[in-house]
């Protein structure tokens, strides 16, 4: 066993007492034994002083709180290079400084604090960084010097200021997550960051507090930029800024997310986007037609377009996108009809919306769509008067308010073994409501309710708003109208109660509070209740001793 090299022993225990024979394995090159759950105390790791010949050392989930700090043994390992220290519940941030660390992992500690900017400058090999969920705050420390560095995780902290010009000198970035911070701007702008880094693949700053000019170029936006980056995220900040044309250069880009901003303008066209397989835009600013250049994004699965100001009709050509999956284009000004071209090649389709636009949906009463779909949202969609019978082959989820539709509900959406939200409120439904939709397999009976004559049954959610119910079934209250009426009933008990108190309490305090004769009075009445309470006390008391000692 002393010529064992490699030992992998990772959640193999609920608890982190180890045998001190384990320092014997002096051959020992790698040491796995993190742990993938909380594990327990670490008493002892003086141990690990001697595997002098140890390179790779993961410890994560272990919790060191009691044990001290491991830094101290860890740091006389003159052959580490790969240390991974993760949620082991470290508090007193500081670093092996005689190592020549290519790997080091210390994310979900709590180190909180700002961060030396002299901690990282031996560290010149480091290639692989992760500080992430450490309650670091102040200001991104100095590491331009750690030239080689490839991963950087500085996620979920509290740094805040900017994104410093220096980042300029990290040329081998390949990964890097700044996301969930509080940083305000990137100094010198994208474009620059990103033209500065030409291994870079994927670059997070998503829920920062960005809001100056990213976008601007300063100088020419000619040359080469972003050739390998597939991944760019600044979803949930403060931009107002219009989508830069040079975004289209990022050839290699798959995933491009700059939603929940309040960017303006309109969408540039996407020709060279040809690796693109997920493009969120929504809730933004954004304005003009939806480009028809998007139809040739062949390999794209995800199109989020939502809550903007788009207007113009939508193009035939997102039929083509033969890959995607979900499409939402709602809460926009959209117009126009929309028909069997747009969904012809969608079969791979399992969510959409198009809801809250001025749309007529359009297609023959016996097209077959191509797709099976999990969530349609069609709210304030123009239909015809009939509902329509594509969808009774569908879906998981169907909302369908604020059309036109007259007629009885289709005895056939019960055939919908997969559906679990319906929502037909807001039509001109007439007729009974079919009994069957009572006994949907997939419906949770325990969690959702629903009211008709002002009994609980054990209905999923069912909104329906009928204008005309004949026959013995009473019209089901809607759910919106049900937590109205549930809400203003709460808000009323307690106004009841608190006035109820304010009435009962100041009745009797508030009187004696200003009437001195009647205070004085209320007082000598307690008084005397008192000692007469007293009184009865004792003497029963000690008539109750008496009868014990002649016993």
């Amino acid at each position: 066993m002393k010529q064992l090299r490699y030992l992998n022993l990772s959640n193999s225990f609920g608890f982190a007492t180890f045998p001190c024979e384990w320092g014997n394995l002096t051959q020992l090159q790698v040491l796995d034994l993190h742990s993938d759950y909380q594990g327990g105390d670490v008493d002892d790791i003086q141990w690990v002083s001697h595997l002098q010949a140890l390179k790779y050392l993961d410890m994560s989930g272990l919790n060191f709180t009691k044990y001290g700090d491991p830094m101290l043994v860890i740091n006389i390992l003159p052959s580490l290079s790969h240390l991974s220290l993760s949620y082991c519940g470290l508090y007193d941030f500081h670093l092996p400084t005689h190592l020549d660390l290519q790997y080091l992992d210390l994310s979900e500690n709590s180190f909180k604090g700002p961060i030396s900017s002299t901690i990282f400058q031996n560290m010149t090999s480091l290639e692989h960084l992760d500080l992430s969920r450490c309650f670091f705050k102040g200001p991104i420390p100095s590491i331009q010097n750690l030239t080689s560095l490839r991963h950087l995780d500085f996620s979920y902290n509290h740094f805040n200021s900017s994104v410093p010009r220096w980042f300029d000198n990290l040329r081998s970035l390949v990964n890097l997550n700044l996301e969930d911070n509080l940083l305000q701007t990137i100094e010198g702008g994208l474009f620059s960051f990103l033209r500065s880094k030409p291994f870079l693949e994927s670059l997070s700053l998503n829920d920062n507090k960005l809001c100056e000019e990213i976008f601007s170029v300063k100088g020419s936006s000619s040359g080469l930029i972003g050739k390998n980056i597939e991944r760019l995220e600044i979803r949930n900040n403060f931009l107002q800024e219009a989508l830069p044309d040079w975004l289209v250069h990022l050839k290699n880009l798959k995933t491009l997310d700059l939603s929940i901003n309040q960017l303006h303008g309109t969408i540039p066209s996407s020709h060279s986007w040809l690796c693109l397989e997920r493009l969120d835009l929504s809730y933004n600013e954004l304005t003009g037609n939806i480009p028809e250049a998007f139809g040739r994004l062949s390999v794209l699965s995800f199109l989020g377009l939502s809550n903007n100001l788009l207007n113009g009709t939508i193009p035939h050509s997102l039929g083509q996108l033969q890959d995607l999956y979900h499409l939402d284009l709602s809460a926009n000004s959209l117009r126009g009809i929309v028909s069997e071209i747009h969904f012809s090649n969608l079969s791979k389709l399992r969510y959409l919306d198009i809801s809250n636009n001025n749309i007529a949906f359009e297609v023959n009463p016996d097209w077959i769509p191509p797709f099976n779909l999990e969530s349609i949202r069609m709210m304030s969609c123009k239909f015809g008067m009939e509902f329509p019978r594509w969808i009774r082959s569908q879906v998981e989820v169907l909302r369908l308010r604020e059309n036109m539709f007259n007629g009885s509900i289709p005895s056939q959406l019960c055939s919908l073994s997969a559906l679990r939200i319906l929502d037909l409120a807001v039509n001109k439904l007439t007729g009974k409501i079919p009994s069957c939709l009572g006994y949907m397999e997939n419906w949770n009976r325990e969690n959702v309710e629903q009211v008709m004559k002002g009994i609980d049954l054990d209905y999923t959610t069912l909104d329906l708003q009928l204008m005309q119910c004949p026959g013995p079934e009473a019209p089901r209250v809607s759910r919106e109208d049900t937590d109205e009426e549930g809400k203003l009933e709460r808000v009323m008990f307690y106004i009841v109660i608190m006035l109820g108190f304010v009435i009962g309490f100041w009745g009797v305090i508030g009187v004696l509070v200003y009437k001195k004769n009647w205070r004085r009075v209320y007082f000598n009445y307690m008084d005397r209740k008192t000692d007469m309470v007293y009184v009865i006390v004792v003497v029963k008391a000690a008539e109750l001793r008496r009868r014990l000692r002649r016993a």
